[in-house]
């Protein structure tokens, strides 16, 4: 540890958070906590839409034609709620469904924002997370399913 100058530090603090937060990036711009619950979206999505269909006593070509064939169907809109809404529960901060929050069917929360840009921004998020961000870490956990199990 060394002694820094005020100046430099916040130089330094500055230069370490933008090595985590990508100008423009969908997933983390507008914080941990809805990015974490963009992430869990996503995840639950493509073990739905892409993991499911892919079977260990599946060849590697058929494995790989299965996920290019599904992946888009993860961050279709179609998978997402209509109206989705930012809500804060418990001191944090996550996306749901508006009728599931408005139904109390999410416990008690605060509604933070709820708008269309609200499900655009998780479909950004979606497409960031599975298109760019883990896309060949996600086909090799597929393709590495071994003989008699599932993906998903």
């Amino acid at each position: 540890s060394e002694e820094m100058r005020p100046g430099e530090a916040v130089a330094s603090v500055e230069t370490y958070r933008k090595t985590f937060v990508k100008e423009g990036d969908p997933l983390r711009k507008h914080g941990a906590s809805l990015a974490c619950s963009a992430c869990r979206m996503a995840a639950h999505r493509f073990k739905h839409r892409v993991a499911r269909k892919i079977k260990g006593k599946m060849s590697e070509a058929q494995k790989s034609k299965a996920y290019a064939a599904n992946l888009d169907a993860v961050c279709a809109r179609s998978s997402y709620p209509q109206q989705s809404a930012v809500v804060e529960k418990q001191g944090k901060e996550m996306y749901v469904d508006w009728r599931d929050a408005l139904g109390n069917r999410e416990g008690k929360v605060n509604v933070k924002r709820m708008s269309p840009e609200v499900t655009d921004d998780l479909l950004a998020a979606c497409r960031y997370l599975v298109h760019e961000e883990f896309r060949e870490a996600l086909r090799g956990k597929v393709l590495a399913t071994p003989k008699g199990s599932k993906a998903s």
